[in-house]
């Protein structure tokens, strides 16, 4: 996948893991982009605790790890079906 992708980060390229906002924010930082105008997907509560801290948007998936709570249950801003559907609605956004 590395051609499609400009930024990697994994958790050792950090020294605060999420829910702290440290990756999200690096990974503006590196891509030059402001958090508010970054989408964070995830299917979390950390994913949700951090995109928020780093002052991202949010969406969530209904699959993934979310240590047993309900996708519903996430203070996202949109659950979206798949990945497929997020980019459709971004498109949907432009």
């Amino acid at each position: 996948l590395a051609p499609f992708l400009d930024c990697l980060l994994s958790g050792d390229a950090v020294a605060r893991l999420k829910p702290d906002p440290m990756p999200y924010l690096l990974g503006c930082e590196r891509l030059k982009l402001a958090p508010r105008s970054t989408l964070v997907i995830g299917d979390s509560d950390n994913d949700v605790v951090a995109g928020r801290a780093a002052g991202c948007r949010v969406w969530c998936v209904p699959y993934g790890y979310r240590q047993g709570r309900r996708v519903e249950s996430l203070a996202c801003d949109a659950l979206i079906e798949d990945l497929s559907a997020a980019a459709r609605r971004l498109e949907d956004l432009r």
